[in-house]
């Protein structure tokens, strides 16, 4: 039960009003005979009527219609249907201590709270609904409150309300006194209780009571009363207090009072019986397991071996690094790390724990440009896995670098898995020569593939410009012109005259700047990845030229003017022009390379 509806005393109330002669409540209901009256000299009866409220405690329906019952007859057919509750069963209506059933006879206006018996844990902290009934005083209406099970009313423990003639006497149920400082053990409605002003016992003195209190059949106990008098003056305030012997627990009073704290206050109104009850104290386990083991650890609050029933342990489950908590199983199922229970059994719990996995997602650019391989090879990694990731090129691509969470150019990397983690691996076209492993970019343009860099293969009748072997890194070699025709690596070839005209065409205007690499390798835009290097030009004699400032390309094609076929055909771009020059050259020049995929 979480809450009650002010509604619902107040429909409580509007019931009290509506019936005829209706009951006040003050602990001294009228004679029913008192209710004849006289008038034009005849005399008529009136029947009582009784107001009975239905509080359905946190069940479905949330409401039920208060209904009116003539004195000293039953609800019978006005019986509500019961109610349900998630988790729980329906355990009657009550009043207090008391239940009423169909047959139940009605002497008295009454709210009827529904009892609740929770069927997922014994251990459940409850909840126990007072309510308020000012039997005739200002305000007519206080709301009620819920307190938990064990917990004194304390600030929730309403102003004493006010009727004309009379002194507030305080909250009652039954005889018992309800203070603020009163533990809450049941739900209860508290009657306010009127001692009207001027009345006194009449000519005859006040009356009477004795008190009797007594430990149960079982002892265990002493109970004690404050004051202490064979008899006691109708009205005089009482103070009651069981105290229980090493061993045995106090568990509530029978007779006047249901109530199960340990001291409780009387108002002497009647002759009074009251018994102690005690019991002898039993002691429980808490066993508590981990799963997976090393996935966590369980705290607890107290920490005991053992337990006195009714004892509040607060349990704490803390993850392990690499760990999170999933929920309770066993005696509860929570999800809440933290879990308090109330022992009153031996209990099993056991704390689950889930490990903190992560997705690492690898991708490739360009699309069908290679294939990433990892090692483990899963999906999702416990957090702290390291994953070794490696970048494997299809035909006709190089691997460019890593991109994502990490920047790398090493084929294979370790990455350490502490997150969703995106790689990205990211090929270039080109490829190795088998020759000397050494790699070229290519670039496709005009339908063929060339190599997008000088070659730089050795071979005889080549040179690096000035044979100085950085030149050949930054430049590539210098050929003749048959050294060229058979230096191109397996699969690829020197291009023909004509097939540089066609890379021309397709470049369009311009071309040279087109094709000329961007500085700070040349002066070019270099718009379609040619990269053309200015290599210079290597002279028979040994001199060489040119080179940052002039470009020579061998092509495939001979001079067939030449006499004695001893010049051929190549391309040449320098810096200061946007066209890509015809070279005729005698073989014996050094001139750069550049082949064509067949």
């Amino acid at each position: 039960m979480k809450y009650l509806l002010t509604a619902l005393t107040a429909a409580f109330c509007a019931a009290c009003l509506a019936v005829v002669s209706c009951s006040e409540l003050d602990g001294n209901p009228h004679d029913e005979k008192s209710s004849n009256y006289a008038g034009g000299g005849d005399t008529a009866s009136v029947i009582k009527q009784f107001a009975v409220a239905f509080y359905t405690n946190g069940g479905v329906p949330s409401t039920i219609s208060p209904v009116t019952v003539d004195s000293g007859t039953t609800l019978v057919e006005k019986y509500p249907a019961d109610p349900t509750k998630p988790g729980n069963t329906f355990g009657g209506w009550f009043d207090g201590a008391e239940q009423y059933a169909a047959l139940t006879v009605i002497t008295k206006d009454v709210m009827l709270i529904a009892k609740w018996d929770d069927t997922t844990s014994a251990t459940v902290v409850r909840q126990f609904a007072v309510a308020f009934h000012t039997n005739g005083g200002t305000p007519a209406i206080i709301t009620p409150v819920t307190v938990d099970s064990g917990a004194a009313l304390a600030g929730k423990y309403p102003a004493g309300p006010t009727k004309p003639d009379n002194t507030f006497g305080g909250w009652f149920d039954g005889v018992e006194l309800y203070t603020a400082s009163t533990v809450i053990t049941k739900d209860v409605t508290l009657v306010a209780k009127w001692d009207e002003d001027g009345k006194g016992g009449g000519g005859d003195g006040p009356a009477y009571y004795t008190l009797t209190v007594g430990a149960g059949t079982a002892g265990g106990g002493t109970v004690s009363r404050d004051p202490d008098l064979a008899t006691y003056a109708a009205g005089t305030m009482v103070t009651v207090k069981a105290t229980a012997l090493a061993g045995y627990r106090f568990t509530g009073w029978t007779g006047a009072s249901t109530s199960t704290n340990d001291e409780i206050t009387l108002s002497m109104s009647d002759n009074v019986t009251l018994t102690a009850n005690f019991h002898p104290i039993s002691y429980h386990t808490i066993a508590v397991n981990i799963d997976p083991m090393g996935g966590g650890t369980v705290s607890r609050d107290p920490n005991q071996a053992n337990y006195m029933a009714g004892t509040r342990v607060k349990l704490t489950a803390a993850p392990a690094a690499g760990y999170r908590f999933s929920g309770w199983s066993g005696a509860l199922n929570e999800t809440d790390s933290v879990l308090t229970v109330t022992v009153n059994s031996d209990l099993a719990f056991t704390a689950n724990f889930e490990q903190v996995t992560y997705r690492l997602v690898t991708t490739v650019t360009p699309p069908g440009s290679g294939t990433v391989s990892r090692n483990p090879n899963q999906t999702n990694y416990p957090s702290g896995t390291a994953v070794t990731v490696t970048a494997v090129p299809a035909d006709g691509y190089l691997f460019a670098g890593w991109s994502g969470a990490l920047t790398s150019a090493d084929v294979a990397v370790a990455v350490t898995i502490n997150s969703n983690t995106t790689l990205t691996a990211n090929f270039t076209p080109g490829f190795i020569d088998s020759r000397d492993d050494k790699i070229y970019r290519t670039v496709t343009i005009g339908g063929k593939t060339w190599m997008a860099e000088n070659l730089d293969h050795t071979t005889v009748k080549s040179w690096c410009y000035d044979n100085a072997a950085s030149n050949c890194v930054t430049y590539g070699r210098l050929y003749t012109w048959d050294a060229a025709m058979t230096a191109c690596p397996p699969g690829w070839y020197l291009p023909t005259r004509q097939e540089w005209v066609n890379l021309v065409t397709a470049v369009g205007g311009n071309p040279s700047t087109k094709l000329k690499s961007k500085a700070p390798g040349w002066n070019g835009t270099d718009d379609f990845g040619f990269s053309a290097m200015p290599g210079g030009s290597g002279h028979p004699d040994g001199r060489f030229s040119g080179i940052g400032t002039d470009g020579y390309w061998w092509t495939a094609t001979e001079d067939e003017a030449s006499a004695t076929g001893g010049s051929a055909w190549g391309r040449a771009m320098d810096s200061g022009n946007a066209v890509v020059g015809t070279a005729n050259s005698g073989k014996d020049a050094g001139y750069s390379v550049r082949c064509v995929k067949q």
